[in-house]
């Protein structure tokens, strides 16, 4: 028993604080994000954007019954969406105020659901707000929220409403707590989906610890049957609440998908894509300096991150060849991150006190009880590190093996459970703080006050100021260190861009050489400036610290030490969260009202046709042509096709690429040459070689799936007619334009949302809208059929350059009543699209012979189709499209995209029964006085 920290004196104040507490809360978080209240302005969003929030796929309510993305490709399922608190706030708020206020709403609930659980353990006012602020302003959580990722943060909150729920005994009965802990675990999947998953597990985790270990006067057989039993309690609430979330993430994540088999050979080929977003062990020290390595990717100059998440890991074999490898192909990343690692100086300095003050046997700041509880979160603080290495480290590979856990990506979000054990660490430090020397009595020192207690200092007192000064000391040698090694980095970041631009054939000039090397030492000089600044905090810190050890701050002064404390904890973390806070003017970003000509053209009645990119994967770009693809990359297919529901065939994100589209792609794209044994050719720069036989099969995919619309490099037309076409000249241009700036700009254009698509109706201009006319239209009839049950066969017969898709369509199997078809006098006509939705559409036909209405979106199982009112099979078409058979006669035609949706209205009651068991709790709470925990 440590009587020592038992017997200190409770805090001086009593009195409820928590309603103050979390308007302060919500006061600071609004403070960052003041523009969301300028009617204009919306946070940007990589993942989760307006413009994919207005898109009509994802539009509640009807997205609730099925929710299909027919802006992406050839459409993949979404499943349907689950009602969980973004999905309600969107449904209630709207798509602006989502945009607006859900991010920094988000953050507020998780700070107030930190200070709930730091309130349930135990701790003071003072100490759970500044747990709050610590949790909801740590650029870990805070970048990612602010790079679109809402959700997990939810998921986060929820975790520690759950951690609440367990950590103190209640006069409840047994079962209540783990429920409530269960409903709130449960809410966790929902929002967090895979990053749920992890957090699933540390609250099973932390339960079975604090069974085990919470009271060892009872037998261990007992406690470890305590906590099987309220682990499962959890368990069985929590799959309760996010059976049907689960059942449709299973259904449109892994069901189907490419690389989810759990066979040793499809694990092993899937773990570089898996790891890509490995911590490289040197980015490590980024979690305590603040942006180390840059910000994120889409932060301009010299804070653009430059470090090593995100790189693909061919990069990783280049260098370990000494560059003697290939260079890896374009378009795969040599940087790639959008959030920042960064924990908080302070935070992870006052989290190493407390793990070192937990070892204390005598004198301890902490019960025994808050001892292993820092134990506990240390221990997996440690081990969840060592996974969040990844690739670049071999503990990750060790739990790749679990069933299922290779359909997990990215170790790096095994940093999400670092930074939350820190963030308890830290309010466990300011608790045993406060405990040991803020509520004592302010004693006066004539003759200075560190000298009169340095005299009567324990140890570990005495060696803990030996450590601050050891750190502020290395801080300052591993700075002027790394400014003496400026120039060696300097000279890496250059190698890199060389590199970066020789794979994609063009070498740096003189000019560009330069250019490199002006961006690489404003690179690094942003990040010595990082490097002074965690001096600085790390020096303040320490200060702090000893001037709490010594006294300066107990008693009546204990409130000085909270504000000092929360100030340099807001500094520091404001000034880091700064650059990722980033606001659009969202009427100018998607041109409302007003969108330039290329869009507004392909914006008209765009479910008729498809656009894509004139040079497809494999294909790359010339370096003169470059602006153009970024912008269509980055501002067309991300944020206006969206907010003017275009469907593009490019793929713009899809990290779980279902089986059959990925095999149709593989086959219908451009092939590389190989050798008589099979291996592939390479050119100079180490790349494969195309076979230009094999161009043909670009203009058979957009012919396939009504890809009509082309943009890119105006020159290529002649390219396209000769080497694209199985019809004669079937490319025209419909029209020719050049890249300038927004008119609304009163600077030039600085970044890739400044710049439009100018029309120019010159010979000269660099790039063109080009139409395909031989593209089959979205709906088609075809009198014509053959049944070819080989999937393999199917493809070749596609592929194969005789193959007439305009003449012929190929079914999986054959049709009820196995009619005749036409033969060889088909008929092929339109069918008529009149009513169109994503999950829904209506169609008019009227076939002269039997025919098979197809269209070219993709088949999915949960498809359903009405003729005439009456259900019909969906068929296969095409390897992987849908259609109908239809008798001679007017039809209307029915499709529709509902996934079972029974467990929907079990959802609904299990939201529903959590409310109820909670208000249960509180009433009864309030009713009868707690019980003690155990010591």
């Amino acid at each position: 028993m440590n009587t020592s920290a038992r017997n200190q004196k409770p805090p001086t104040s009593r009195r409820n604080y928590s309603l103050l507490a979390i308007l302060l809360l919500l006061v600071v978080i609004l403070s960052f994000f003041w523009r969301s209240f300028l009617p204009d302005y919306v946070l940007f969003s990589n993942d989760g954007s307006l413009a994919i929030q207005k898109s009509e796929w994802i539009h509640v309510p009807e997205a609730f019954i099925g929710a299909w993305d027919d802006l992406n490709s050839l459409g993949f399922s979404g499943g349907a969406l689950v009602p969980d608190i973004t999905e309600f706030f969107r449904l209630f708020f709207g798509t602006i105020a989502y945009a607006k206020f859900l991010a920094p709403m988000s953050l507020w609930f998780l700070g107030a659901a930190a200070f709930f659980f730091f309130r349930r353990a135990g701790m003071s006012a003072i100490t759970a707000t500044l747990g709050g602020l610590a949790a909801c302003l740590t650029t870990a959580y805070f970048s990612n929220i602010c790079w679109g990722s809402i959700p997990p943060t939810l998921a986060f909150a929820m975790d520690l409403l759950a951690l609440g729920a367990l950590i103190k005994r209640d006069n409840l009965p047994f079962w209540v707590s783990p429920a409530l802990a269960g409903f709130a675990v449960g809410v966790n999947v929902i929002e967090g989906a895979d990053v749920g998953a992890l957090f699933s597990m540390v609250i099973a985790a932390f339960c079975m610890y604090q069974a085990i270990f919470a009271n060892n006067d009872v037998p261990l057989v007992s406690r470890f049957t305590r906590g099987v039993g309220r682990t499962i309690l959890v368990a069985v609430f929590a799959g309760f609440m996010a059976l049907y979330a689960v059942w449709l993430l299973v259904g449109a994540n892994i069901t189907g998908i490419a690389g989810t088999k759990q066979d040793e050979q499809t694990k092993a080929q899937r773990y570089d894509f898996a790891t890509q977003w490995s911590l490289p062990k040197t980015e490590t020290l980024a979690l305590v300096v603040p942006n180390l390595f840059g910000c994120n990717v889409t932060t301009p100059g010299a804070a653009s991150y430059w470090g090593g998440i995100g790189t693909d890991p061919s990069w990783d074999r280049y260098f370990a060849s000494n560059g003697k490898g290939p260079l890896p192909p374009p378009r795969v990343f040599l940087r790639h991150t959008g959030r920042g690692v960064y924990i908080g100086s302070l935070i992870v300095f006052l989290a190493l006190w407390a793990a070192a003050q937990s070892l204390r046997k005598k004198n301890s700041a902490f019960t025994d009880l808050e001892r292993r509880y820092v134990w506990f979160w240390s221990g997996l603080a440690f081990v969840s590190l060592l996974l969040a290495w990844g690739r670049h480290a071999p503990f990750y590979k060790i739990i790749y093996q679990l069933p299922y856990f290779s359909t997990i990506r990215n170790p790096d979000k095994f940093l999400h459970i670092v930074t939350l054990c820190t963030v308890i660490l830290f309010a466990y430090a300011i608790h045993g703080l406060s405990r040991l020397y803020l509520d004592a009595p302010l004693v006066a020192a004539p003759r200075g006050r560190f000298k009169a207690w340095w005299a009567k200092a324990s140890t570990f007192d005495r060696r803990w100021v030996v450590v601050c000064i050891g750190i502020v000391l290395l801080s300052v040698i591993g700075w002027g260190v790394y400014a003496a090694m400026r120039g060696h980095v300097e000279d890496h970041l250059v190698e890199l861009q060389r590199l970066d631009n020789l794979r994609n054939g063009h070498e740096l000039d003189a000019g560009e050489l330069q250019g490199a090397r002006d961006f690489a030492a404003a690179q690094v000089s942003y990040s010595l400036k990082q490097v002074g600044w965690f001096v600085l905090v790390i020096a303040v810190s320490a200060w702090t610290l000893v001037a709490i050890m010594s006294g300066t701050f107990a008693g009546r002064r204990a409130r000085w030490a909270g504000l000092l404390l929360g100030i340099i904890l807001v500094g520091d973390l404001g000034r880091a969260n700064a650059p990722y806070i980033v606001f659009w003017n969202y009427k100018e970003k998607y041109e409302i009202g007003h969108p330039e000509p290329v869009i507004q053209f392909l914006a008209n009645k765009p479910y008729e046709h498809r656009v894509a990119y004139v040079l497809p994967y494999p294909m790359s770009t010339p370096e003169s042509f470059s602006q153009f693809e970024n912008l269509y990359n980055l501002e067309w297919t991300q944020q206006l096709f969206p907010v003017y529901s275009i469907p593009t065939l490019d793929i713009v994100q899809m990290p779980r690429m279902p089986e059959d589209l990925e095999r149709f792609n593989q086959v219908m794209q451009v092939q590389f040459k190989t050798n008589a044994n099979g291996h592939l050719l390479l050119d100079a720069n180490g790349h494969p070689m195309l076979d230009e036989a094999t161009l043909y099969r670009i203009g058979r995919t957009w012919q396939l799936t009504a890809t009509r619309y082309l943009v890119g490099p105006a020159p290529l037309l002649d390219m396209m007619n000769q080497q694209f076409d199985s019809v004669s000249n079937r490319f025209r241009v419909v029209q020719k334009f050049a890249l300038g700036a927004r008119p609304w700009l009163d600077h030039p254009p600085v970044q890739y949302s400044d710049v439009e698509a100018v029309p120019m109706d010159k010979p000269n201009a660099p790039y063109a809208l080009f139409e395909d006319t031989a593209v089959l239209p979205r709906a088609s009839l075809f009198s014509n059929w053959q049944v070819v049950t080989n999937d393999q066969a199917v493809l070749d017969e596609m592929v194969s350059p005789s193959f007439d898709p305009a003449k012929l369509v190929l079914l999986s199997k054959p049709l009820p009543g196995n009619p005749a078809p036409a033969g060889s006098n088909p008929d092929f006509t339109n069918a008529v699209i009149t009513s169109y939705k994503p999950a829904t559409i209506k169609l008019e036909a009227t076939p002269t012979k039997p025919s098979v209405l197809m269209m070219a979106d993709k088949f999915d199982p949960n498809w359903h189709v009405l003729v005439d009112g009456k259900e019909a099979e969906v068929l296969r078409c095409n390897f992987l499209m849908r259609g109908v058979y239809l008798e001679p006669g007017h039809h209307e035609v029915e499709f529709k995209f509902r996934p079972s949706v029974k467990m929907f209205y079990a959802n609904i009651f299990a939201i529903c029964a959590g409310f109820c068991l909670l208000g249960y709790a509180m009433v009864t709470i309030r009713r009868r006085p707690p019980v003690s925990d155990p010591k």
